[in-house]
């Protein structure tokens, strides 16, 4: 049948002798039959040679259409007649055909995990802790102190290598420690003190 335009297609339950139903004015869906070529089918389908419309994987190489426009750091996933990108974990921000940018979380405080005393590393898609100097432990559980007057920081004050002066206190400091001038400090709150006599290196806790 013609309009003098353009020549429709139809197709009868009982006529044996048409089976193109699907053509480019009456495009048919998924598993549909009476395609003869890709235009008589849907957006996202292809006519198989069995004359089926079927779902086109773009997210499948080779088609590869739904791989190259969710491009770095993004999941591909199909779907009938079309496809979803899904930012991978520790990305966001999808942009067709580049991709997902990694979130930093250092920067944004969604490290979470990582605990007090510690400093974080930002990494592609993740995060890595460490404890900081001065301190030891597990980065994800707990960092602690060193007490660096109780592990020997005391004799570096003793002698002076870091003042030059003798008789000096240690004083114990989150992450470090001081030396201080043992006349003038006698006391604190903060930490380990030790007073140091650089005669005979009695020391008092």
């Amino acid at each position: 049948m013609s309009d003098g335009t353009h020549l429709f297609f139809s197709y009868l339950a009982d006529d044996d002798c048409c089976l193109r139903r699907c053509n480019p004015w009456n495009r048919c869906g998924h598993n549909v039959e009476g395609c003869q070529e890709d235009g008589d089918c849907q957006d996202g389908y292809v006519c198989l040679t069995t004359g089926f419309c079927w779902d086109l994987d773009e997210c499948e190489e080779p088609n590869g259409i739904g791989i190259s426009h969710c491009g770095a750091n993004a999941q591909c996933t199909n779907s009938i007649g079309s496809f979803t990108c899904t930012c991978h974990v520790g990305f966001e921000n999808h942009v067709a055909n580049q991709g997902c940018t990694d979130i930093d979380e250092c920067a944004t405080d969604t490290a979470t995990n990582c605990k007090l005393g510690t400093d974080c590393t930002n990494t592609d898609g993740g995060y890595t802790c460490q404890c900081r100097s001065g301190y030891l432990g597990d980065p994800y559980v707990n960092c602690y102190d060193i007490d660096e007057c109780e592990a020997g920081g005391r004799y570096a004050c003793t002698f002076g290598p870091k003042t030059g002066l003798p008789d000096m206190a240690c004083m114990n400091m989150p992450g470090s420690y001081q030396c201080i001038d043992s006349a003038v400090f006698l006391g604190g709150s903060t930490g380990t003190f030790y007073m140091i006599r650089s005669v005979n290196r009695d020391h008092y806790k």
